[in-house]
C-alpha cells in the first residue's frame, strides 16, 4: 500500500473461512506504519491495524516492534502466573486469550 513521501506499507489479511458461508476478515497486519519503519502492527480492520481512531482520523501508539512484542508477552505470562496464584479465573483466562491472540498474530520483524 503506497503512503505519503514515496514510502509503503504491506498489508497482510487472514481470513475465517467458514463451511456455511463467506470467509470473514479475523485480522490485519501491517508492516511499514508507524515512527519506525522495522514494526508490525495488528487489528481486526486495516484502520485498526494502522492505528487509525475512526472518530479522530488520528493515527495511535499502536506499532509493535519486536523488543515490544516479546515484552508483551512476558506481561501477559506474567499476569496469567499471578491469578493462577491467586485463584483467579477469570483474570488468569483474559490473559490467555490475549496471549493466544498475540501469538496467533503473524510475528514482527
Amino acid at each position: 500500500m503506497p503512503l505519503r513521501g514515496g514510502a509503503a506499507a504491506y498489508v497482510q489479511t487472514t481470513y475465517a473461512w467458514r463451511t456455511d458461508g463467506a470467509p470473514t476478515v479475523s485480522r490485519v497486519a501491517v508492516h511499514g506504519v508507524g515512527t519506525t519503519r522495522d514494526s508490525v502492527a495488528f487489528g481486526a480492520s486495516l484502520a485498526e491495524a494502522a492505528g487509525v481512531r475512526p472518530d479522530s482520523g488520528a493515527l495511535a501508539a499502536s506499532v509493535l516492534t519486536p523488543a515490544g512484542f516479546r515484552q508483551r508477552v512476558d506481561e501477559l505470562y506474567a499476569a496469567m502466573r499471578d491469578a493462577l496464584k491467586r485463584g483467579d479465573w477469570v483474570a488468569f483466562g483474559k490473559a490467555y486469550d490475549d496471549l493466544g491472540q498475540l501469538l496467533r498474530s503473524p510475528p514482527p520483524k
